[in-house]
């Protein structure tokens, strides 16, 4: 075999790595698009919610006269309410307050089903004590986590059942606490950017390897 075969047989081998690695690479970008537009679909809500402008919040008058369904997911509520004799906790990371922390459950009397996750203090919130808060109206249903936690509220004190429940994320304000998802938001559009130019590279470069096959 002549030397110019080898040569060719050799740039051959190589175009072909080149194509499986940057086959790969596409393939990468792709999976990574579709896992970034799933993770910032989940944080959808607080996005939402973050985002908007500042407002007051609602005033509830009575907790026990309005049905859970009445305050909406994702609202702003002030409301007053006395908690009952029992109550949970749990930590987690709530948006993306980092690092996890510790939350307080408290279910208000003749709410039908209303609880408050507040930072734990004993000086403001305890058992059969009156409160005037304020923050975000979640409903469980789009909120995986809560369900696990009221499952196991109901499991723990055989409390009755409701269809509809919601919990209320004192202290968390609308168009407050923008800084974790502007810096999320703008990590994934320059990854997401720098994977585009290289998938354009790619395709024109394909482009012309095929043109000059012809």
């Amino acid at each position: 075999m002549s030397d110019q075969e080898h040569s060719l047989e050799a740039q051959l081998a190589k175009y072909q790595r080149q194509q499986k690695t940057q086959g790969r690479f596409v393939l990468s970008a792709l999976a990574f698009f579709v896992v970034s537009i799933w993770f910032v679909h989940g944080y959808k809500d607080w996005l939402e919610y973050v985002f908007a402008d500042a407002r007051a919040p609602a005033l509830v008058a009575d907790i026990s006269a309005i049905k859970p369904s009445q305050l909406k997911h994702n609202d702003y509520v002030e409301l007053t309410g006395i908690t009952e004799h029992r109550g949970m906790a749990q930590q987690y990371v709530r948006g993306l307050d980092l690092p996890r922390k510790e939350y307080w459950y408290f279910r208000l009397l003749g709410s039908r089903g209303v609880f408050i996750e507040v930072p734990p203090d004993e000086q403001r919130f305890d058992f059969m004590t009156e409160v005037t808060v304020k923050g975000r109206v979640v409903d469980p249903k789009k909120a995986t986590l809560y369900l696990y936690l009221i499952e196991d509220y109901h499991a723990r004190y055989a409390a009755k059942r409701r269809d509809e429940m919601r919990i209320l994320q004192v202290g968390v304000a609308p168009g407050e606490g923008k800084t974790p998802y502007l810096i999320l938001l703008g990590g994934l559009g320059t990854v997401a950017l720098i994977n585009l130019l290289m998938i354009r590279k790619y395709l024109r470069l394909r482009k012309r390897t095929l043109i000059g096959a012809e």
